[in-house]
């Protein structure tokens, strides 16, 4: 964990099941990447290419997503208590449905407000 994927090419990688809690993604290419069950509490992926990847039951508590391209990516499952999606693109992506954004009520309104915004 605490790795460090600033402008990584790291695309369809397979991280299913990884261990990647505080790590950094920054302007790093996932496109199409399974990251299927991995932990990825608290990572960055400010700006990250993650078009079409897969974050199927993954842990993205308190993660930060601000600003990433997130078109056609799945989410189905996916932990996301106090998940950052500010200014993120979020075209057809799959499983952001009423509640999934966290415990957090507040968070979760502005978190919906950027989202319909960007759209």
């Amino acid at each position: 964990t605490n790795a460090v994927f600033v402008q990584a090419q790291l695309r369809r990688g397979a991280g299913r099941g990884a261990r990647l809690h505080r790590s950094l993604f920054v302007e790093a290419d996932i496109r199409r990447a399974n990251l299927t069950d991995a932990d990825l509490r608290q990572c960055v992926f400010h700006r990250a290419l993650c078009a079409g990847a897969r974050f199927i039951a993954a842990d993205l508590a308190e993660a930060d997503l601000s600003y990433a391209d997130l078109e056609a990516s799945e989410f189905t499952g996916a932990k996301l208590r106090r998940t950052r999606l500010h200014g993120a693109n979020l075209a057809d992506v799959v499983g952001l449905g009423e509640g999934t954004l966290g415990d957090d009520e507040a968070l979760a309104a502005a978190e919906r407000a950027v989202a319909r915004s960007s759209a």
